[in-house]
């Protein structure tokens, strides 16, 4: 269902190519790397990945791999985006990028265009429990810095009250709720956790403070759930954990968001 309502949308752009070429530079656990690497084998799609060399090898590896293969789109996360603008490549194919797993600074979305002006900048938001919730499509719509797009098809979307959960007008600020074919039916054997993050008419609680303006675009204020955002990975319960010894009340949140990285990669199964 998302792989064919993303289909209708790109059908109605203009600037896209038969031979179209897309680099997963997100990782495939990751929802959006997930997502489009399913696109591109439903829609028969030339989908490059990366090799465990060019990963290693960082931004360099990855815009090497985009210019070697003339790939039109690249999947990327803030940091990458950060990066292409530092850097002094020459992608001629290139012609957008898309990303999200985090906030991307408006200094970097009002740079980027400067360094790349032939190139579309499409933020996309969405999450591991909904998949992808919104993006954007043609150049018009990547204009709109600050926003994460238009609700994809098959996404029904509202803006309720943090505290009476009554849906918002337009321009109103709130959590937002979705609903639809692609978001997650439930977590696994955790009733409480079920509880919390669906109501009784199956609508899924994002946890993110949002908005939506007179033109459907989607804004992402806040987050409304105790977690953290650091190279694109959710951290979660940090205070808790970063108050637990004499020793850790000395780090600052970046040090303790690094560490916490560093054992996220080594025990991967585990919460940190």
């Amino acid at each position: 269902a998302r792989a064919a309502g993303l289909r209708a949308l790109h059908l109605k752009v203009k600037s896209r190519k038969a031979d179209e070429r897309t680099l997963i530079g997100a990782p495939m656990f990751h929802t959006m790397g997930f997502f489009f690497t399913l696109n591109g084998l439903a829609q028969g799609s030339t989908t490059v990945v990366m090799t465990e060399a060019a990963a290693r090898a960082g931004l360099r590896g990855m815009l090497e791999a985009a210019r070697r293969w003339e790939v039109t789109e690249i999947m990327a996360a803030p940091p990458v985006v950060l990066g292409m603008t530092k850097d002094g490549c020459r992608l001629s194919s290139l012609a957008r990028v898309i990303c999200g797993g985090a906030p991307l600074p408006g200094s970097v979305a009002e740079q980027f265009p400067r360094r790349f002006p032939h190139v579309d900048l499409c933020m996309g938001y969405g999450s591991t429990e909904a998949g992808g919730i919104s993006l954007m499509i043609d150049r018009e719509e990547c204009s709109r810095i600050g926003s994460s797009g238009r609700i994809f098809h098959n996404v029904v979307a509202k803006i309720v009250d943090i505290v009476t959960g009554e849906p918002l007008s337009v321009g109103k600020k709130g959590e937002l709720w979705v609903r639809g074919p692609s978001i997650m039916t439930g977590y696994v054997g955790d009733d409480e956790a079920n509880e919390a993050t669906f109501d009784s008419e199956g609508w899924l609680k994002t946890g993110d403070l949002c908005y939506i303006d007179q033109d459907g675009f989607l804004f992402v204020v806040d987050r409304l759930k105790e977690l953290i955002k650091y190279k694109a990975y959710q951290r979660s319960h940090l205070r808790s954990w970063s108050w637990s010894c004499n020793r850790c009340r000395r780090l600052s949140t970046l040090q303790l968001c690094h560490i916490l990285t560093r054992r996220q990669e080594r025990y991967p199964w585990r919460s940190w």
